[in-house]
């Protein structure tokens, strides 16, 4: 797994994601981009979602690259800001590999989530995912360890915010 930054101030970040994801078979030879920007408001994504100019890093499957929202990004912590990357290359791998058609209950934040934990980052995702998503979404995500129970409940959960009760 290589992160190949586009700015220095993210060596430090994306080395200790490499380091810590250096024994995970499934992600060898993997080399992504990760392109900082200074804020995702220009991003065409961001034009039909404040949700996407809100948050810290997207993938963008079309490119192949993972790019930083620097004025969310730079104000994480180091272990919530490696868990946000780690994410972020759970969509590549996703992506990558069709997750979408295993767990097609769940979004795809859902299932780059589930990988992430898998891949050790559970503490600092569960710290983003407090502030972003809530206490009910962290209680779920408690479940990656099991991924029947996991994807039983998030699945439940991705149903009713769908339907608007979350």
């Amino acid at each position: 797994m290589k992160l190949i930054e586009s700015d220095s101030s993210l060596s430090a970040t994306c080395r200790a994601v490499e380091v810590r994801l250096a024994g995970v078979g499934d992600l060898a030879g993997l080399e992504l981009p990760v392109v900082l920007l200074p804020d995702f408001e220009d991003v065409p994504e961001a034009k039909r979602s404040v949700a996407i100019r809100r948050t810290p890093a997207a993938y963008r499957p079309s490119e192949g690259k993972i790019f930083v929202n620097q004025a969310r990004f730079s104000l994480l912590p180091a272990d919530v800001a490696e868990a946000v990357i780690a994410h972020e290359i759970g969509h590549a791998v996703s992506h990558r590999d069709s997750l979408a058609q295993k767990y097609p209950e769940l979004s795809d934040c859902m299932v780059a989530d589930l990988l992430a934990c898998r891949w050790s980052f559970f503490e600092g995702l569960r710290k983003e995912r407090f502030e972003s998503n809530g206490q009910k979404y962290c209680e779920l995500l408690d479940l990656w360890s099991d991924e029947s129970k996991y994807v039983r409940g998030m699945a439940v959960y991705y149903q009713r915010r769908l339907a608007g009760l979350e």
